[in-house]
């Protein structure tokens, strides 16, 4: 018994030789055989003679017969010589086929793509034997819980455009794992590994949107610390030393001091203190001091504002 397999829709002519044992060609025998599909009945049939003696060729039609299991069973008989049988088994099965998939930044079975951009995916399907082009498949992207068909755009080649909008990936990247499932009449199925990888929404190349929104808060925490911080110092700092300051600024720009930073002189002070206390006594402070005071001038103002403070000499 001899086991031969065939791809579905292929031709295959068995050759058989009846000899006698001196390898002497015996002609004209009755060659038959009896033919079954699995379990089913048999079928009888006969053999055609060869362009030799002896020879005899057995035409099964196998690019007509479905997939599946044969069984038949060959005889030869002629008067006065020994009958020969021969069993085969033939094995009509699945043809083979090449899947070719592209994409673009496609590396070892995986894609890597920013959120918000799409993955063109392109599968090329041949026959693994004749390479010719195999149409009506049915191709499908299995990802993420879900099933997307492929469309022939063109004899054999089977293309879709997956897209990334509905993914997360603001604050990290999403991987998406699956498989492409391939589907021929007469053709073994085949699937083909696919990871996705959705990388993280960019504000510009190369710089992630939920990075760039840290960052930014970050300078923005900081820039507000060091205002606040600054204020805060300043806010700190003396009103006399601020004054003196502003002096020393218009003093080195040659411009005029104004009024409001002028504080008055050490007898205009004693003057001002004093001089109720020396009326009484009917001596003027004034003329001691050789100070003219003005009601309402800087001098006046800036001493009923220390009174008002509480300021003592």
């Amino acid at each position: 018994m001899r086991t031969i397999d065939v791809y579905v829709q292929d031709e295959l002519i068995l050759y058989f030789d009846y000899n006698t044992t001196e390898d002497i060609g015996v002609k004209d025998a009755l060659a038959t055989y009896q033919w079954q599909k699995g379990s089913g009945d048999f079928t009888f049939d006969v053999l055609t003679n060869g362009i030799f003696d002896g020879e005899y060729i057995l035409d099964f039609n196998t690019e007509l017969r479905s997939i599946g299991g044969y069984s038949l069973v060959i005889s030869f008989t002629k008067i006065n010589y020994e009958p020969r049988t021969a069993t085969i088994i033939l094995n009509i099965i699945k043809r083979e086929l090449d899947a070719d998939l592209s994409a673009k930044g496609l590396k070892d079975d995986q894609i890597n793509i920013i959120k918000g951009n799409e993955v063109e995916l392109e599968i090329e399907l041949l026959d693994a034997v004749t390479g010719e082009k195999i149409r009506g498949a049915d191709v499908i992207l299995d990802i993420a819980d879900e099933e997307f068909d492929f469309d022939e755009d063109d004899p054999g080649i089977y293309t879709y455009t997956f897209s990334t909008e509905e993914y997360e990936a603001f604050f990290t990247s999403q991987t998406l794992t699956g498989e492409i499932k391939i589907k021929a009449s007469n053709y073994t199925s085949e699937t083909k590994d696919i990871t996705i990888v959705i990388e993280m929404e960019e504000v510009a190349e190369g710089i992630p949107t939920f990075y760039f929104i840290m960052i930014a808060g970050a300078i923005a925490a900081v820039v507000g610390s060091l205002a606040a911080y600054r204020f805060i110092q300043i806010a700190r700092i003396p009103k006399f030393v601020k004054k003196a300051r502003k002096i020393k600024k218009a003093i080195k720009s040659n411009d005029q001091i104004s009024e409001s930073l002028l504080y008055p002189s050490k007898e205009e002070y004693m003057v001002k203190t004093l001089e109720d206390n020396y009326s009484t006594l009917g001596l003027s402070m004034t003329e001691l001091m050789g100070v003219k005071a003005k009601k309402g001038g800087i001098i006046s103002d800036k001493m009923d504002s220390i009174k008002k403070k509480g300021g003592n000499i």
